[in-house]
């Protein structure tokens, strides 16, 4: 614990408060919020290694695993770094902004957890076909 202002004992969030918040909000069970948090971490994780390996695994690896699309303008840098101070990783990298990307987990997590609570459930946010 950390002690705020005045004594007061400020507590520090942890990974399990997060979970605990999704499955008492949600009425979702651990079981389903832990497979989602593996699942996550497997997603991110499969990019990385896959980041990895077109950067040092040289031009074999360059040639199979493709660049993003052109349309997607990943090398389009105008307005990110006059906005953030995070370096852009050149070519080959598959993720020029790593700190950006593996900051996403979070959202990733949060979103598959809402998701996964709302198929095929009846709420009020939930339109019928």
């Amino acid at each position: 614990a950390v002690h705020g202002l005045g004594g007061v004992s400020l507590a520090l969030p942890t990974p399990n408060a997060a979970m605990e918040l999704f499955e008492q909000a949600l009425a979702v069970p651990p079981s389903s919020t832990l497979a989602l948090a593996q699942a996550s971490v497997a997603i991110l994780g499969a990019l990385a290694f896959v980041d990895a390996l077109r950067v040092m695994g040289g031009p074999l690896f360059r040639r199979l695993i493709p660049e993003w699309p052109l349309s997607w303008e990943c090398d389009n840098r105008r307005c990110y770094e006059e906005m953030f101070s995070e370096p852009t990783r050149p070519a080959p990298a598959l993720v020029r902004r790593p700190g950006n990307t593996y900051s996403n987990f979070p959202y990733l997590l949060s979103s598959a957890v809402v998701v996964c609570d709302c198929v095929g459930a009846s709420h009020a946010f939930w339109v019928p076909e």
